[in-house]
Parts: structure tokens; sequence; C-alpha cells
């Protein structure tokens, strides 16, 4: 006989909810795992936040893996850790339990993925950057990017760029 499932799905939603593009505020729950990458070469720390800001995305779950196999991944790891508010010359950063409760802001964006099997075209929310303390953010062009100076007010979620008309 098969084991009978004691679930409850009522009130629960038919897709997972994900974080509107823009600048978010996310805190870490639970601490960052190292993981082997899906092509068995090396590994990732994958970091699962939490939206805590006051925004359409309120409580709802980012996830990203960074690589811990190059130069680029580990540039991002010492980004993820300033932006939690840590100094990786100084912190001891491979106790990832220290990342619990932390809060950092991230840039966030979407991205389309296709299944290869099915043909279908799905679109994901990505984060695209950790933003460190003290740095400002700009949007352009439907890109926001760390960096220069903006003009105040919240960070709009990035606009794609008028279509070309005939």
């Amino acid at each position: 006989m098969s084991p009978v499932l004691d679930v409850n799905l009522k009130g629960l939603p038919d897709r997972m909810e994900q974080v509107v593009p823009g600048l978010h505020v996310f805190e870490i729950k639970t601490e960052p795992e190292v993981s082997e990458n899906s092509k068995k070469t090396g590994f990732n720390l994958v970091v699962t936040a939490e939206c805590v800001d006051d925004t359409e995305s309120k409580d709802v779950e980012i996830r990203d893996w960074i690589s811990l196999n190059n130069k680029l991944g580990l540039i991002r790891l010492r980004r993820f850790s300033k932006a939690c508010g840590m100094d990786p010359d100084k912190e001891d950063i491979n106790n990832t339990a220290l990342f619990i409760g932390k809060t950092f802001k991230a840039v966030t964006t979407t991205r389309s993925v296709s299944d290869e099997a099915s043909g279908l075209v799905k679109s994901l929310a990505s984060l695209q950057e950790y933003v460190i303390p003290g740095e400002e953010v700009t949007q352009g062009a439907g890109v926001v990017s760390p960096g220069a100076a903006t003009e105040g007010g919240p960070l709009a979620p990035p606009v794609a760029p008028p279509k070309a008309t005939e």
C-alpha cells in the first residue's frame, strides 16, 4: 500500500512568487550551503534570502549560486560579504553561519530560461548585483547597476527600452 499524503494545499498559489525586478533588501534566514555545481566541476555557495522590504516582493525568497571556482565568482563572494556588512579582509567568511540574520541590498532582474525538453520558456527572478553599503545605484536603458549617483527616491524597477517602430 502506498503512503498516504498528509498535506493541506488550500490557499497555496499555483506558482511560486518571484521577486519583482529592482532594488530590494533581503535577509538571510538559513545558513548558506556549499554544494557541487551542476556540471560537477567545482562548488558554489548557495545563498537563499527573503525579501524584507515593504514592497510587493516582501516575504518572497530568492536564491543565488556564487561560484567558488573562478575569480569572477570569488569577486561576487567578496561583494556579497561586503553587502552583508562584513569585511572579508578581517572576518572569517569561511564560517557561513556568520551570514545568518544578515541583511543586504541587491538589484534583481528577470531572465528567460528555455526548457529544451518541453520547449517552454519561463521567466525567472535573478539576483543581478549585490550593493555594498555606501554605493549608490543607477538605472538606465533597462539596466540597473551600482556606481554613479542617483537623484534621490527609491529605485524603480528596470524599464525595457522602447521598441523601434516601423
